[in-house]
């Protein structure tokens, strides 16, 4: 009888399993022993092939998204650089924080309030005569619309129109001003 399930040959613990299982291992293969089960019995010795990964230690599957995610979780928030924590400063260090934080302080205060009034008085104004000029101007040019028949106006359009030379006074005073401002 060739290849019988229960023979022992004596002489090595590996040659009943390989009997059993018909053939020398190859290259890369290993044979797990056969293992009792509760009831007592013995279950067949495994062959597991070369380059043969078992389930369990097969890394569970991850889209890019998540990779990423967990990649941004372990970084910490966005723009954190943590080698600038990770040294305490010496004291020199935090002695020569001090005198350019004191130095900034000096340079930031030494603008007096009347120079930063003057600064943003001046642009300001500038900006509002632009706006001013520029609604001027669309004024005119609507009621300038309404000229070409007197007769079918409403009695706003007719308002309108009579107004339009205020409103060319008004742009020639504001645009003197930008000028002067300018200047």
């Amino acid at each position: 009888m060739h290849g019988g399930g229960g023979e022992h040959v004596p002489g090595g613990s590996e040659a009943p399993s390989l009997r059993s299982l018909g053939r020398s291992p190859k290259e890369g293969e290993r044979i797990l022993a056969p293992t009792r089960r509760p009831d007592g019995t013995l279950r067949k010795p495994v062959r597991i092939r070369a380059g043969y990964v078992p389930q369990d230690e097969i890394a569970i599957y991850q889209s890019k998204g998540a990779l990423l995610k967990k990649a941004a979780q372990s970084e910490g928030p966005p723009g954190y650089v943590p080698d600038e924590d990770a040294k305490p400063k010496t004291k020199a260090a935090k002695r020569n924080e001090r005198r350019k934080g004191k130095k900034h302080q000096v340079a930031f205060t030494s603008w007096s309030t009347q120079e930063l009034e003057d600064i943003s008085v001046s642009l300001v104004p500038g900006a509002d005569l632009d706006k001013k000029i520029r609604a001027i101007k669309k004024k005119i040019r609507l009621a300038e619309q309404y000229k070409g028949d007197p007769e079918n106006l409403k009695p706003e359009q007719r308002e309108k129109l009579a107004k339009v030379e205020g409103w060319r006074e008004e742009l020639k005073l504001v645009e003197e001003k930008k000028a002067a401002l300018v200047s």
